[in-house]
């Protein structure tokens, strides 16, 4: 149901998004009448009946339809009024103690909105702490590092040799086309690696050697990094390239693309 009145019918896949079916909604209504009345659709959200009786606002658009089920399958689009970020947390909240925010309210108990407060003060403090880590820091904790138990790499083939086989790595820096086949002993650290791959970028292309504290590695086509103290042996990416007999793909990424994807990372954060 429009706010101009229209009542739209159409099907929508079971597992389709709040999201993609107010697109769907925007392109029906372009043949109804009255469609000029509708604004911008982020100013609009569905509100519906859900399986326990309550009106329900669907501030949460990432949610499939399955999820909501909603009374007889009808929405209504409303008016988007008051603090959406506000809302949706208290949404995702809902969604975590499966049960409506509304419940506490209704019980107007001291203690549980005074605990509430103090519990929300708390996670915000956490998060601006954590937004302004420097950005290694940061990485370490959004990006653990994923590790074997063991730092001893297997030998493909089954083959056992006195001496470690050695890596044939490759490095590729961020937003060119450089890369390097280094090769590195499992045993070896991160560092040690990005210092092979700065000294062969600087003796290839004559330019100044950079430091490798500012840099990180990635794997390629993954958040994953590659970091820390630990021997590359011992990293689960790495562990199971050797086992397979294929050669590590990383990335040298910059401090500064982590930095901003930390700061892009906090502006989320404090929209919600």
């Amino acid at each position: 149901l429009l706010p101009t009145g229209i009542f739209l019918k159409f099907p929508v896949p079971r597992n389709d998004t709040i999201k993609n079916i107010k697109k769907m909604v925007w392109r029906n209504a372009k043949t109804e009448a009255l469609y000029f009345g509708l604004g911008d659709p982020e100013g609009y959200v569905f509100t519906c009946i859900n399986d326990t009786a309550e009106r329900e606002e669907l501030e949460e658009e990432s949610r499939r339809i399955s999820d909501v089920r909603p009374f007889m399958c009808v929405l209504r689009l409303v008016a988007r009024e008051g603090d959406r970020g506000e809302k949706l947390t208290n949404s995702h909240i809902s969604s975590l103690i499966g049960k409506g925010l509304h419940e506490f309210e209704a019980q107007k108990n001291h203690e549980v909105d005074e605990f509430r407060s103090k519990m929300r003060t708390f996670c915000e403090e956490k998060a601006l702490e954590r937004h302004n880590l420097p950005w290694q820091q940061w990485m370490e904790y959004s990006f653990p590092c994923d590790l074997e138990p063991c730092c001893s790499p297997p030998v493909h083939g089954g083959t056992k040799s006195k001496h470690t086989k050695k890596l044939f790595i490759n490095v590729k820096f961020e937003a060119c086309d450089e890369s390097f086949m280094l090769q590195q002993d499992p045993l070896d650290i991160p560092v040690a690696l990005m210092k092979s791959a700065l000294k062969k970028r600087a003796t290839v292309f004559r330019s100044v050697r950079q430091e490798p504290e500012d840099y990180t590695l990635q794997v390629s086509g993954r958040w994953e990094f590659i970091y820390g103290d630990h021997p590359l042996g011992q990293f689960k990416y790495i562990f199971s390239c050797l086992r397979n007999g294929q050669n590590p793909q990383l990335i040298m990424v910059h401090h500064s693309t982590i930095s901003k994807y930390q700061e892009e990372q906090g502006q989320l954060c404090s929209q919600v």
